[in-house]
């Protein structure tokens, strides 16, 4: 059992960056504390608020976690997907107990959960681990940075429009049609906690993109047309 659990993530490993850019003895070390699990659509992870004793890392899947202060005020959200991870302390700044995090899925998602203690042990003892977690880190800090949306913009539908953008070039795949956004349980709600406007100007920018027939959405699927992405991309 315990071998099959091993090939198992093994496997895993090797469809993400990790795998690609470690070396088989730092992958072998990963191995030893690594579990392995897979979530439904709409599942609460189970990741508590403030927890930080474990790393998530998405193998699979969209996942969205909203943030906010001990009163439920301030709520954040944002999606991350393959190849992050999570919590990402450095949205806590000093002061985590503050912070309360609401994890979910957004699609079937599969993860790779290390204990943190255990990470940062090696990282301390193997320079591949450190400065991959590093680099990971620096490199979703800026994702983040350059997807901030600018709450002060006074074109709400223009930010509808930049986090349909980015939802479709992270999570989306190339097609016939444009860009598809399959599997998945993104709502109009989240949509607005991600924009940070209401859901009625997520539905009235919603309605108005599709009658101009630039995107096209089903229940599950979301296209984002050509048109759609040579008229919209310069907003990003």
């Amino acid at each position: 059992m315990i071998r099959r659990q091993q090939a198992l993530i093994s496997e895993k490993l090797a469809q993400l960056r990790v795998g690609t850019l470690l070396d088989e003895h730092s992958i072998n070390e990963l191995l030893a504390f690594c579990t392995y699990r897979e979530f439904e659509h709409r599942d609460n992870m189970g990741y508590r608020p403030g927890d930080f004793s474990k790393v998530y890392l998405i193998v699979h899947g969209i996942v969205s976690v909203k943030i906010s202060n001990e009163k439920g005020k301030n709520i954040r959200c944002f999606l991350l997907g393959k190849n992050d991870f999570f919590p990402i302390i450095m949205f806590a700044g000093n002061n985590k107990n503050s912070i309360l995090f609401e994890v979910n899925t957004c699609s079937r998602v599969e993860v790779l959960i290390m204990p943190f203690d255990k990470i940062k042990s090696l990282t301390k003892r193997n320079i591949r681990i450190h400065e991959l977690h590093i680099q990971m880190k620096d490199e979703l800090i800026e994702e983040r940075t350059n997807h901030a949306i600018d709450l002060s913009a006074p074109q709400m539908r223009e930010r509808v429009v930049a986090e349909l953008l980015f939802i479709g070039e992270k999570f989306g795949e190339t097609c016939p049609e444009g860009l598809k956004v399959k599997d998945h349980w993104i709502t109009r709600e989240m949509l607005g906690y991600l924009v940070g406007t209401t859901s009625k100007t997520v539905n009235t920018t919603l309605a108005i993109l599709e009658q101009r027939a630039l995107i096209t959405l089903s229940r599950h699927v979301w296209i984002l047309r050509p048109k759609f992405l040579e008229k919209y991309r310069h907003i990003q």
